[in-house]
């Protein structure tokens, strides 16, 4: 029979993509969970990984007990806490602050599958920076994640360490450009600058620390010399307004997923080394249980791999 600590370094190495990254992650050896992971394949009778070149991935067969072996671990914590949980009376409330991002509503499915509280108030707020910064200092959000470029980043900086937050970046992405099918380069391959001259550009409204935008000149181009932008701070009616029109957004590569899932083209902006970076915040303190079950489904979510430290 299967032992939970076989399922734990299975999952672990999935996540985690390497044996090494899952080594360092469960603080033990390549070699011992290579062996696990052989003993656990001969006893299933099934090859559950393909190992190359770089990393391993799961088989058809990996995946269908991946999925199994995460469920059961996720129930058996549960009832770990039922040692210390009045189900009766644990009320729970989350919040998240989002500024340039797209939040994939799976994520939040996940968190809610995962909710031990009989209740739960969660909240998210799609603001432009300083809002965001608010939103945690009044203690709205627990959470906030945001999505910078080069050029706004110092100012972002900042601003976090001034209002003694805390901040980490957690991943770099080239400038993309997010389009529908109305837009006249949704075939082309390679996008630059002026195609898009002539186009609705889509933004959230800028603030003290994003206004610095308009001043970056791509290819010869400033943001500010578009012929006609609009500024929303509504994300679901910047994605419609993608669909149904020849609008563009800025984007990365954290967003690619949802965006075809919506039917929309994800392309990489030509003739420019400007990165975008992905930012998580937080307050000086310790995360609440949600907080933490939701920074670990982001990680796998984004980042794919499991939380290796604390914010």
């Amino acid at each position: 029979m299967l032992k939970t600590s076989q399922l734990e370094i299975f999952v672990a190495v999935v996540d985690c993509g390497t044996f090494n990254r899952a080594a360092e992650y469960l603080h033990t050896s390549q070699p011992y969970l290579s062996k696990v992971l052989k003993s656990m394949e001969e006893e299933l009778g099934k090859v559950l990984l393909e190992r190359g070149k770089q990393g391993v991935t799961p088989t058809r067969d990996g995946k269908f007990i991946y999925d199994y072996a995460r469920s059961i671990l996720r129930d058996l914590h549960k009832i770990e806490e039922f040692k210390t949980v009045d189900l009766t009376k644990k009320v729970s409330q989350f919040g998240v602050s989002l500024y340039s991002f797209f939040l994939d509503k799976n994520l939040i499915l996940r968190l809610l599958s995962d909710q031990l509280a009989n209740s739960l108030t969660l909240t998210m707020k799609e603001n432009n920076v300083g809002k965001l910064f608010d939103s945690l200092l009044n203690k709205e959000s627990e959470l906030g994640i945001a999505v910078v470029n080069d050029i706004e980043f110092p100012a972002v900086q900042s601003g976090a360490i001034a209002k003694n937050l805390n901040y980490e970046v957690l991943d770099s992405s080239p400038l993309y450009i997010h389009i529908g099918s109305h837009q006249r380069a949704y075939e082309k391959e390679d996008v630059y600058m002026k195609d898009l001259i002539y186009s609705t550009y889509v933004h959230i409204p800028f603030d003290q620390y994003s206004k610095a935008r308009l001043e970056i000149a791509i290819d010869g181009y400033q943001m500010k010399e578009f012929k006609q932008e609009m500024a929303i701070d509504h994300y679901d009616l910047m994605v419609y307004l993608l669909q149904e029109t020849d609008s563009f957004m800025f984007g990365n590569k954290w967003q690619k997923e949802v965006m075809s899932r919506n039917g929309i083209k994800s392309k990489v902006l030509q003739n420019t080394d400007i990165r975008m970076h992905l930012i998580l915040f937080s307050r000086n303190e310790p995360l609440s249980a949600e907080g933490e079950k939701f920074k670990e489904l982001f990680f796998l979510e984004y980042l794919h791999t499991p939380i290796t430290k604390s914010i």
